[in-house]
């Protein structure tokens, strides 16, 4: 599984304060501020919401954030080490490497569908993501888990799936 937040980088006329701060001098700093944009919501036999979907055409007017958040399970029984790329990812969507120091061969279960393993050798895997461009933001390695943090720029547009609801029941 993987996980996914989005932030806008610069406010815009679109932004919009949720709940008027007290004017205490400290809390207009911490307003919360969301686009206004109109979104469609699809929903099946009437019970669930599943997608929201950009609607306005003109929605393309401020640049998003987004954070994808990638877990590996790792099988090894020695060192393992993680070498992310030191620039923006090209085309090829390289993330970064895996090394595994040890005796049997490194397994690797992947949590995403974004992301595919390609072994170099028995004991090296490339792991790319399909959704460039990204950046590397930091990764956490731990004995069986490797989550790798990445950011993309990503300007929205009609027809963009904002949040995903399937399967969940929203009142």
């Amino acid at each position: 599984m993987d996980s996914l937040s989005a932030y806008a980088r610069q406010l815009t006329p679109y932004h919009q304060i949720v709940q008027e701060p007290v004017q205490d001098g400290i809390s207009p700093h911490f307003a919360l501020r969301v686009p206004h944009v109109v979104v469609s919501y699809m929903s099946f036999l009437g019970c669930t919401q599943e997608d929201g979907i950009v609607c306005r055409q003109d929605v393309n007017a401020f640049d998003c954030c987004r954070f994808y958040t990638i877990r590996i399970k790792m099988k090894a029984d020695g060192l393992v080490l993680f070498h992310p790329v030191q620039r923006d990812a090209d085309e090829t969507g390289l993330v970064g490497t895996v090394v595994h120091f040890g005796q049997t061969p490194l397994q690797l279960e992947r949590f995403s569908i974004h992301v595919r393993t390609v072994p170099i050798k028995e004991q090296v895997i490339q792991l790319h993501f399909n959704k460039p461009p990204f950046r590397v933001v930091q990764h956490y390695l731990s004995a069986h888990t490797l989550s790798i943090c990445l950011e993309q720029d990503h300007l929205a547009s009609t027809g963009d799936k904002l949040c995903s609801l399937h399967g969940q029941k929203v009142s």
